[in-house]
């Protein structure tokens, strides 16, 4: 284990690495600011800076070639709570990407070749009612709106792979037993075939956090009893991955072209959760 440090605060954390050994996340300055950070064994912390005269950034990924997803804040609206934006940063240039016509978006995944995903806050509707879609970024396109599979609560992009496929969740237009909107499922959005419903297994929600690159896709379900459990869909079937002994929690949250999974777990009682590694023989 090696402590990577901050740029100058108390507080640092680590959201994604690359092959190269690049790892991104968050750190509070010297000036008690959240900003941006990209480590390096060669060149160690270094502060992606903000937006000018604001003091908020966030890095969520980053591909092999260095360019990191993520989120700043823009500016303040007419009640002072921070607008952001989702970002891209391409070594240090700092580009704010925009929204799909609303206050907020962030940016949450980017493949290699520079295309990111995330979530956007949509124009209100004609009801008033605000969604966050999930959305893909080209530098071709601009943001484009992915849709949902239904119902009112909206959708998020976690993930995308080289090949274009993105994955999350969205809601549906299935209602929960008794009424009330909606049932969350797991996404899969290709270039074909738009969002295509992952499916829960005995519950009511799932959720797809990532993709390897021979589109096994890993994230969270609630089982029948209402536990909440890492989940696997390979080859169109999906799977429970478990938990940790008498444990009622797992979540699935990357994997690898090995078929190595990474998430977290509790035991007995649920009181601690603890990291965790999956190996799946047959990905």
């Amino acid at each position: 284990m090696m402590d990577l440090g901050t740029v100058g605060g108390t507080f640092s954390a680590a959201y994604a690495v690359n092959d190269a050994g690049q790892v991104v996340g968050q750190s509070e300055t010297a000036a008690g600011e959240n900003h941006a950070f990209v480590w390096s064994r060669s060149a160690g912390m270094k502060d992606l800076g903000t937006f000018p005269g604001q003091s908020w950034s966030l890095a969520e990924d980053i591909n092999k070639g260095g360019r990191i997803a993520g989120e700043a804040v823009v500016g303040l609206d007419p009640y002072g709570f921070p607008i952001t934006h989702a970002v891209l940063w391409s070594g240090r240039l700092m580009r704010d990407l925009g929204t799909l016509g609303g206050r907020d978006s962030a940016g949450l995944g980017i493949n290699d070749g520079g295309v990111v995903v995330g979530t956007s806050l949509v124009p209100p509707d004609s009801n008033g009612n605000v969604q966050t879609h999930a959305f893909m970024w080209t530098a071709s396109a601009g943001m484009v709106d992915l849709g949902v599979l239904g119902g009112t609560a909206g959708s998020i992009a976690y993930a995308i792979d080289n090949n274009g496929d993105v994955v999350g969740q969205s809601s549906t237009s299935q209602t929960f037993p008794g009424g009330g909107c909606c049932e969350i499922h797991g996404f899969r959005w290709t270039q074909g075939g738009g969002m295509q419903d992952l499916g829960v297994l005995g519950g009511h929600f799932s959720g797809a956090r990532a993709i390897s690159s021979d589109g096994v896709i890993v994230g969270l379900f609630e089982t029948s009893s209402g536990d909440i459990h890492g989940a696997v869909w390979s080859n169109g079937t999906m799977a429970d991955l478990g938990a940790l002994e008498n444990g009622f929690f797992s979540d699935a949250e990357g994997i690898n072209d090995q078929g190595v999974v990474a998430g977290g777990s509790c035991a007995a009682n649920c009181t601690v959760v603890h990291a965790v590694l999956w190996t799946l023989t047959d990905a």
